[in-house]
């Protein structure tokens, strides 16, 4: 099915609303998160964080590789699914890593400046974000479809539900594999340059 028919076309049409959202729950969140980077409660929630990834350095790229993918891969399918609750653990997954992008953009630009914290975070994160968005607008738009149920209105959660696999299977997991492998195989690369 190409995107270029007319049910992919409304079917887009219908995510804007929702991939709006999404991003202004995760711009409003990192705007927030950064924000309060200077507090000393983000500073122990960096040190904490710093300490939950101690593990990960002890591991080889490509076990590092199948843990980042897997990680983002399994909390972007449950932001999808789990939209069904009235969308409320995809917008508390949106925001929660918007505030910790913001807290962590905020630390690495204050210990290491603009220039380190763009060639960490930005090759990556220019294929991880918009993916996350697009996870995240379409738990809310199964979020949506519940609430129209609810309210009595014409829907279908479970058609919703079965249309909102094909976009995380075609875009969503195959842009976070190659977000993974940026992250583990060229950013690295970058900071050393």
């Amino acid at each position: 099915m190409s995107l270029r028919n007319s049910g992919d076309r409304a079917y887009r049409s219908l995510l804007s609303r929702p991939l709006l959202l999404a991003a202004g729950l995760f711009l409003g969140s990192g705007v927030l998160g950064y924000a309060a980077g200077g507090q000393p409660e983000a500073r122990k929630t960096m040190d904490s964080l710093a300490e939950a990834i101690i593990p990960l350095r002890e591991l080889d790229s490509l076990h590092l590789l199948l843990f980042i993918f897997l990680n983002n891969v399994v909390k972007a399918g449950a932001a999808v699914i789990l939209g069904f609750v009235l969308g409320i653990p995809t917008a508390i997954f949106l925001m929660t890593n918007g505030i910790v992008a913001g807290l962590v953009i905020y630390q690495v630009m204050a210990e290491w400046g603009l220039g380190y914290t763009l060639a960490g975070l930005a090759p990556h994160g220019m294929v991880e974000i918009p993916a996350l968005l697009l996870a995240g607008s379409l738990g809310l738009e199964v979020g949506g479809e519940v609430l129209r149920w609810l309210r009595r209105r014409p829907s279908n959660v479970r058609r919703r539900l079965r249309r909102v696999i094909r976009p995380y299977l075609v875009y969503i997991a195959p842009a976070l594999a190659v977000a993974a492998v940026i992250e583990v195989f060229i950013t690295p690369l970058l900071l050393r340059g």
